[in-house]
């Protein structure tokens, strides 16, 4: 996953609006079919009792902790009719074929009360269908090696059919 300035400035324009909406688009010239995600925290008082990061980890782990419900089935065939608990969210961080993300946050206050929003674009979304990532023996699909940080993913030049 590498961070794009162009996914990341679609998200900045999301957050200013102060309001957690999806966009009706966020794509870009390279990214034509990207994903969003997008997580808000209220609060009361001056200030929160958390830092930005602590906010933005906060955010991206709810996300990722929707794992718990992402299902083999789900995993292997993005549903069209799903009606369990979210999984969005995850399933569209895990997409394997996510190599782009930007993200962006802001700070607002309304109706007396203070809000954090987080937006983050992914370089694609779920596709019904199809499978959110294949099953098989960590990086064994690399075919230009694994990352040095990394072993269980590929190198950052790893080139995908996004």
């Amino acid at each position: 996953m590498q961070w794009n300035a162009e996914l990341a400035k679609l998200a900045a324009l999301n957050v200013k609006q102060c309001e957690m909406n999806h966009d009706a688009c966020h794509n870009t010239q390279t990214f034509s079919a990207s994903g969003q995600n997008l997580a808000m925290y209220g609060y009361s008082g001056l200030q929160s009792g958390m830092t930005i990061a602590q906010l933005i980890n906060a955010c991206v782990n709810n996300w990722w902790n929707e794992k718990k419900d992402a299902t083999m089935a789900v995993i292997n065939s993005y549903p069209s009719d799903w009606t369990g608990p979210q999984i969005g969210h995850f399933t569209a961080m895990a997409q394997e074929k996510n190599t782009h993300c930007g993200c962006a946050a802001a700070f607002y206050t309304a109706s007396g009360m203070n809000y954090f929003l987080l937006a983050c674009n992914y370089a694609t979304t779920n596709w019904v269908g199809s499978p959110v990532y294949q099953r098989g023996v960590k990086a064994s699909g690399c075919l230009k090696g694994t990352n040095v940080n990394y072993s269980g993913l590929c190198k950052v030049t790893e080139v995908y059919d996004v």
